[in-house]
């Protein structure tokens, strides 16, 4: 059975791996200038291995990093301003913002530096405890991992969810994080022992929500689904599992004026519509986008498969059954042990490849067809 670590590993945790020590950021407001592309690049190359991954939380592992170079890693991030200078152990390292935002939107930026500038004071209540800001174009951010989403109701007011209930409740943009503090203040309180460590989703279904919080209104319907290439007057890159070198890194950096770090191991850029000129970046006929794994062999010390060389495999299968990126190609997850590490909420079929029985499990009870088919490929 594979040890599950009870942390998740931050700029003040940094967590011992196959590869050495690894460290999760996250960039403030989602955001990084070329200068801090530039930057970080150089910090993988000088203080770790020079590998960097993109998560499905929307946070940056720098990876490989001697035990001795923390401390200089951690005032390099914090000097270079790619983290908040207010983050630590105790606030929230999980605040997932929607990329597309409104020309002109005012209420995005707003909303942004209230979380931010008052990130101490909001409760953490396990140490995943997620923050989704879902107040772009559309709604984006419903199948992402997170406990409070901030979004926007079907007549354009500001609401709290939980996460688990289809309504949320009305907010003033100046009372939302009383509002923030109030909610997760009573959660904490009137959480049973036994799920102190679970998502709000499951903690939910167990207390009196209503004595705190009162959801009468329904959130925009979400129809966004993510894929490679143009979108929103911009453009959604990659590369192979949001696996970056420092070197390709940099090279990005001196062709784009900012990214957005998004949860689906990809980067948005702004007004343009062109891909840059960069052979590491996937194609837009891959279904990267479409298959999560796990670090795996040999980056993880539990690691049991290399879950990347399944990816490419995977990859490689459906872009010769599906001539271009079918849009409802289900969600697929390869996880590298028994700990299911890094697994999206709206999996479909899960990949163990390691397991002698059962090795692919469809989850919702559709796909099967797809599945079989995975499973002959990876005999």
């Amino acid at each position: 059975m594979a040890k599950i670590f009870d942390l998740c590993p931050s700029i003040v945790q940094p967590l011992l791996s196959g590869d050495g020590y690894l460290i999760r950021i996250r960039p403030k407001y989602g955001y990084l200038n070329s200068r801090q592309l530039m930057s970080l690049g150089k910090a993988a190359n000088q203080f770790g291995n020079g590998v960097i991954e993109f998560t499905t939380r929307a946070n940056i592992t720098i990876r490989g990093i001697n035990e001795k170079k923390l401390n200089d890693l951690s005032h390099f991030l914090k000097n270079e301003k790619i983290v908040n200078q207010l983050d630590t152990n105790k606030t929230v390292s999980n605040i997932i913002y929607s990329p597309f935002l409104r020309l002109n939107d005012k209420k995005f930026p707003r909303i942004s530096k209230i979380i931010e500038d008052q990130l101490a004071s909001i409760p953490k209540i396990h140490k995943k405890f997620g923050i989704a800001i879902d107040l772009g174009r559309l709604a984006t951010l419903q199948n992402i991992h997170a406990d409070i989403r901030i979004e926007e109701a079907s007549n354009g007011s500001l609401i709290i969810r939980i996460d688990g209930l289809e309504y949320g409740e009305e907010v003033e943009q100046n009372n939302l994080i009383p509002s923030l503090k109030n909610i997760t203040n009573n959660i904490a309180k009137a959480v049973p022992f036994h799920l102190k460590d679970k998502n709000l989703s499951e903690i939910i279904q167990h207390i009196d929500y209503k004595k705190f919080h009162i959801p009468l209104k329904k959130p925009r319907k979400q129809e966004f689904r993510p894929r490679l290439g143009p979108c929103f007057q911009g453009y959604l890159l990659s590369s192979i599992s949001g696996r970056f070198t420092g070197d390709q890194v940099i090279q990005l950096s001196f062709q784009v004026e900012n990214v957005k770090v998004t949860p689906w191991k990809a980067l948005f850029i702004e007004n343009t519509l062109r891909k840059p000129k960069l052979n590491f970046l996937s194609k837009n006929t891959d279904f990267s986008l479409k298959i999560s794994h796990c670090s795996g062999q040999p980056y993880c010390k539990q690691g049991l498969i290399d879950t990347s060389k399944v990816a490419d495999k995977i990859n490689k299968r459906l872009k010769s059954s599906y001539k271009k990126n079918v849009i409802n190609i289900p969600n697929i997850h390869i996880s590298g042990c028994e700990k299911n590490c890094g697994i999206p909420k709206n999996v479909s079929i899960s990949i163990s490849k390691f397991k002698k029985d059962n090795p692919i499990e469809v989850v919702n009870g559709e796909h099967k067809e797809l599945a079989d088919l995975l499973t002959l490929e990876l005999q």
